[in-house]
């Protein structure tokens, strides 16, 4: 059994360089046609999803909408799962990147978002950031985040065994999907891309990490628009 998991289009937070988490902001014009970039992409390499789903953030359940309507599957309804929406981020709600990242980049010592990323990895600053929310004690720790993520993927799952079914899509977020993909044992390398693809395969009792931010179905998608312009 395959699920696919994509992170949403790229929405005017992403582009003004704030952070999301549980806020929400729309898609940009940018983040519709990546959408729909990497449903023709899919379709074109054969997928057909037999079940949708994504977290109950209005940017996740946007961008599967465009994506099954451009892979032809209008009529797939998507099933919304609340704990595939992003990591939160408490008191850093939709705040300057930069902002959240001030405490964990003096805790360990490092001079920005990059070298933490680099240097210090993600458990250590997603523990970081809910350490440091002393305003609203919301802001998400990381095993908070994985063992949400976890119970969702495992209901996708046993649902595609269940009703016998292949393919599964899954829209979720940056953050939370690198800690789906950490606690399930793969290799965290940086921010997963908007619309990447990240492919899970399920045998009825383990998961395996094929691919990990796949860029390629979105370029396949763009190459096969009939649009004229670009970003």
């Amino acid at each position: 059994m395959n699920i696919y998991v994509i992170r949403h289009g790229k929405t005017i937070f992403n582009t003004m360089g704030r952070s999301q988490g549980w806020s929400d902001s729309p898609l940009t014009p940018e983040g519709i046609l990546g959408a729909e970039d990497v449903g023709r992409g899919l379709a074109r390499s054969g997928i057909v999803f037999d079940r949708a789903y994504s977290g109950d953030l209005s940017r996740q359940r946007k961008t599967a909408r465009l994506i099954l309507d451009h892979m032809g599957q209008e009529a797939l309804p998507v099933v919304e799962i609340e704990d595939f929406r992003e990591v939160g981020f408490g008191c850093y709600e939709a705040a300057q990147d930069e902002e959240m990242y001030v405490y964990p980049a003096r805790k360990y010592g490092c001079k920005n978002m990059e070298e933490l990323w680099q240097k210090v990895g993600l458990k250590p600053v997603v523990d970081a950031i809910a350490e440091s929310d002393t305003l609203l004690h919301m802001a998400e720790d990381y095993e908070t985040a994985c063992r949400r993520m976890k119970s969702a993927l495992d209901t996708v799952a046993q649902e595609l065994e269940r009703c016998g079914d292949e393919n599964a899509m899954v829209v979720t977020s940056g953050m939370s999907l690198n800690c789906l993909i950490e606690w399930l044992g793969g290799e965290v390398q940086g921010p997963i891309e908007n619309c990447s693809v990240t492919k899970i395969i399920y045998d009825g009792h383990t998961y395996q990490m094929k691919t990990i931010g796949d860029e390629s179905y979105l370029e396949l998608g763009r190459s096969n628009s009939s649009r004229s312009g670009q970003f």
